[in-house]
């Protein structure tokens, strides 16, 4: 069991270690455009998220588990809001500097859910599930109100996310852009799909999955 528990956190690690090196490596290009601290952001929140994860599925106790899944939920809330963000700096390329301030208005879904399930003791406490198994702590949805609330957060802003995207790449006529949408457009939407299938789906149905591998 403690292998193969060694195992997905160390891939937790690498991805958590590759998203923070990734994102300081975009800040380094030009750390005065907006596109690029967003990504910076986005890449923060991913790496506490993988961070998180990697320690929390070796944790020693159950109640380890859970603080570590609550210092991983501060980036998987916030990435959310953080990608659509970027997604509009992106592809409205002619929104001003003040039309980019109530671009904040979108993070308050994701201040709520950070609250709800990481935050506030009382209220996490119940949000988690935590098994042990051979893969280590893995968590049993538990499928309340405040877990709805945050797939349609999920859902809505990556909706929107890949909308502005398509939209923005039928007006370009760069070739070079219209590749790097089609990329980013389909990387979007397979990490949504395969994010719902592992987190969502897959730890509902099985009787013992394997740990929720969306970072």
């Amino acid at each position: 069991m403690e292998v193969m528990s060694s195992v997905f956190s160390f891939l937790f690690t690498l991805s958590s270690l590759i998203a923070l090196f990734l994102g300081i490596y975009i800040i380094k290009l030009n750390p005065r455009k907006r596109v690029n601290r967003a990504f910076l952001l986005l890449c923060i929140a991913l790496s506490i998220w993988a961070f998180g994860f990697a320690m929390g599925n070796s944790a020693k106790s159950l109640n380890d588990s859970i603080f570590w899944r609550r210092i991983a939920a501060i980036g998987w809330t916030s990435i959310v809001s953080i990608t659509l963000h970027l997604l509009l700096l992106l592809t409205k390329e002619d929104i001003s500097k003040r039309q980019s301030r109530y671009l904040f208005l979108l993070h308050i879904p994701a201040i709520i859910n950070m609250y709800v399930f990481s935050i506030s003791s009382k209220i996490s406490a119940g949000q988690y599930n935590l098994v042990l198994n051979k893969y280590g702590w893995t968590n049993m949805t538990v499928n309340n109100g405040w877990d709805y609330m945050y797939y349609l957060y999920y859902s809505l802003y990556m909706i929107l996310g890949l909308a502005a995207l398509w939209k923005w790449k039928k007006r370009i006529n760069d070739k070079i852009k219209i590749r790097q949408a089609n990329l980013i457009f389909v990387s979007i939407l397979g990490g949504v799909i395969v994010a719902s299938v592992t987190d969502i789906a897959l730890s509902t149905i099985l009787s013992n999955p394997l740990p929720q591998m969306a970072p």
